[in-house]
C-alpha cells in the first residue's frame, strides 16, 4: 500500500525490509506489522520519527502479507 511504502521510505533499509504492512486503525493509531518480536521493539522507538502520536507494532504471523 502507499502507506507502508511511505513508512518504509522513512526507515533504515535493515528495519524497512522487516515491515510487512502498515495501516491505520479506527482509533487513528498507526498500525505496523512486522516478521518478529525484535523488530516489533526497535520500530517502537521510531514512532516519533514516523511522526504517528500512536503507534501499535503487532508481529506478523508467517505468511501474512497484512
Amino acid at each position: 500500500s502507499a502507506l507502508t511504502d511511505a513508512v518504509r521510505a522513512l526507515l533504515p533499509a535493515e528495519e524497512a525490509r522487516e515491515l510487512i504492512g502498515a495501516h491505520w486503525d479506527r482509533d487513528g493509531r498507526l498500525v505496523l506489522s512486522v516478521r518478529s518480536g525484535a523488530w516489533a521493539a526497535r520500530l517502537r522507538f521510531r514512532q516519533s520519527e514516523l511522526g504517528a502520536e500512536h503507534i501499535r507494532v503487532r508481529v506478523a504471523p508467517p505468511g501474512d502479507t497484512d
